[in-house]
C-alpha cells in the first residue's frame, strides 16, 4: 500500500512541476476513499494571490485560468494504468477517469465542440436544478493520469453527516432529510428522460463495457473465497443470475430503453453544504448508458448495506423513503417507458435485483465486522443470504414472476407502488 501512495505522489508531484505549480503548492493532503484512485486537495499559498498573469502559450489554457481564477484549493485525482492482477489489457481505471471528464463537462455545458448544440435540455440539467452541484474540470493530464476538478469544500458526506446527526433528530433535521431525498430524486428522473433521445450519440463516449468485463472477471474468486471461508454452499446460486447481468451489461447491442446514469449513487459519494441546503454528486467514473433501473437500484442497494450495519439509523431510512417516493411519482407521472410497456417493466425489475444481488455479492470484499474468525461474520453471512434471496426472485428474468416478486419486495416495491 505504501508504495502504491509514494507512486501516486510521484505522478501527483511531477504534474505540479510540469506546470510550474509546486511554488503555489503549501501541502496537499489524501482524501479518504476511492478504488480506482488516489484523490488530494491541493492547498495552495497567499503567495497566488499577490501573482499576475505569467507570459503564457496561447494553449496553455489551464494556466491562464489558474492565474486569473487564483484558487485557495483544487482536487487532484490520479488513477493507475491499469489494474495490477489483471494486467494492461484492462486499462479500465484509465476508462473511468475519462467517463468522468466528460460526465462532467457534458453537463456543465464545457463539452461544446463534441456535443449536439440541441442537447441543451441535458447539457443545461444543472440550471434546472439549483440546489444540486458537480465540480467543473480543470484540467485532464491524460500523461501522469491526473484529472484536475474543482474543490468544493470540506464538507462531510452524506454518509458521515447521517451518522452525526442521527442522535440529533428534530423536526427541522428530519425536514432537511426529506428535501434532499426530493433533490436527488427529481435530478435522477430528470437525467434518465433528458438523455433518452442522444443515447445513440451518448454511447461511444461513455465506455462502461471494458469496466464490467473487467469487474466479471472478479466474480469466480469472490465467490469460491466466501465457499471456502463461510461454508456458504448456497452462494452457487447465485453465479447464473449474475452471469446473465454482466452479459447484458457487456453486450454493445442493447440500446432500447437505456437512458444516461451517473452509475453509483450512495451517501458516500454526495456532499453536503448546510449553509446553502445544496448536495454535490462526485464521481461519475462510472457514467454512461444504462437501464434506468441502474441509478435508483444502486442507490437503494447501498442503503440496503448501511441499513444492516446501523439498523437505528432513522435519518437514511426518511432519505431512503423520499427519494423513492418521489423517483416513483415523477416516473408516473412522465409515463416513463419503463413504467407503462411491460416489457421494459419487466426488464427494469429483473435488473434491480440482479444488480442489487451483484452488488452484495462486491459488498463482501469490504463490510466485515469480524477480523478474525471469518467463518462467524454474521455481516458479510448477511450479505450472502440476502445477495441469494434476490437471486431466487431474479433466475426466472425478465418477466412477470420476477416483476410481481420485486413489486411486493420490502425494499424495492416502494418504487413501484405507495407503501
Amino acid at each position: 500500500m505504501l508504495s502504491n501512495v509514494n507512486n501516486m505522489d510521484t505522478k501527483l508531484n511531477k504534474f505540479l512541476n510540469q506546470y510550474n505549480l509546486t511554488e503555489y503548492v503549501e501541502k496537499f493532503e489524501r482524501l479518504p476513499g476511492g478504488l480506482m484512485n488516489f484523490t488530494y486537495r491541493l492547498h495552495f499559498n497567499n503567495v497566488l494571490e499577490h501573482t499576475s498573469t505569467i507570459k503564457l502559450n496561447d494553449n496553455d489554457n489551464f494556466l491562464i485560468l489558474f492565474h486569473k481564477l487564483k484558487p485557495k484549493s483544487l482536487i487532484a485525482k490520479v488513477t493507475y494504468p491499469y489494474i495490477a492482477h489483471l494486467g494492461p489489457e484492462f486499462p479500465y481505471p484509465l476508462i473511468r477517469q475519462m467517463n468522468e471528464k466528460r460526465a462532467l463537462q457534458l453537463l456543465n455545458n464545457n463539452l461544446s465542440h463534441e456535443v449536439d448544440k440541441n442537447m441543451n435540455d441535458l447539457s443545461s440539467i444543472f440550471n434546472r436544478h439549483k440546489t444540486l452541484k458537480i465540480s467543473r474540470v480543470w484540467i485532464h493530464d491524460e500523461e501522469n493520469n491526473i484529472l484536475i476538478i474543482e474543490d468544493q469544500g470540506q464538507l462531510e458526506t452524506m454518509k458521515d453527516w447521517f451518522i452525526s446527526t442521527n442522535n440529533l433528530l428534530n423536526k427541522s433535521i428530519m425536514d432537511t432529510i426529506h428535501a434532499y431525498g426530493v433533490q436527488l430524486a427529481n435530478f435522477v428522473i430528470d437525467l434518465q428522460i433528458s438523455s433518452i433521445k442522444y443515447v445513440n450519440y451518448l454511447k461511444p463516449m461513455f465506455n462502461t463495457v471494458e469496466a464490467h468485463k473487467a469487474d466479471f472477471l472478479e466474480i469466480p474468486g469472490i465467490i469460491e473465497n466466501i465457499r471456502a471461508n463461510y461454508d456458504l454452499h448456497h452462494i452457487d446460486e447465485l453465479w447464473p443470475v449474475v452471469s446473465q447481468y454482466y452479459q447484458q451489461e457487456i453486450s454493445d447491442l442493447i440500446i432500447d430503453g437505456r437512458v444516461f446514469a451517473h452509475g453509483d449513487i450512495w451517501s458516500s459519494n454526495i456532499l453536503i453544504n448546510e449553509n446553502d441546503s445544496t448536495l454535490t454528486l462526485l464521481d461519475w467514473e462510472w457514467a454512461g448508458i444504462r437501464s434506468p433501473a441502474h441509478d435508483p437500484g444502486t442507490f437503494l442497494s447501498h442503503c440496503h448495506v448501511q441499513m444492516l450495519v446501523n439498523p437505528s439509523n432513522e435519518g437514511l431510512l426518511c432519505f431512503l423513503n423520499t427519494f423513492t417516493d418521489t423517483y416513483r411519482e415523477n416516473a408516473q407521472r412522465h409515463k416513463v417507458s419503463w413504467y407503462e410497456n411491460e416489457q421494459e417493466k419487466y426488464s427494469f425489475a429483473w435488473i434491480l435485483g440482479a444488480l442489487h444481488a451483484t452488488n452484495l455479492l462486491f459488498w463482501t470484499t469490504f463490510l466485515t465486522c469480524c477480523s478474525t474468525e471469518e467463518k462467524i461474520c454474521c455481516h458479510r453471512r448477511c450479505l450472502v443470504t440476502a445477495a441469494v434471496e434476490y437471486a431466487r426472485k431474479c433466475q426466472s428474468g425478465p418477466n412477470k414472476t420476477t416483476y410481481d416478486s420485486m413489486l411486493n419486495d420490502k425494499l424495492f416495491g416502494r418504487l413501484f407502488h405507495a407503501i
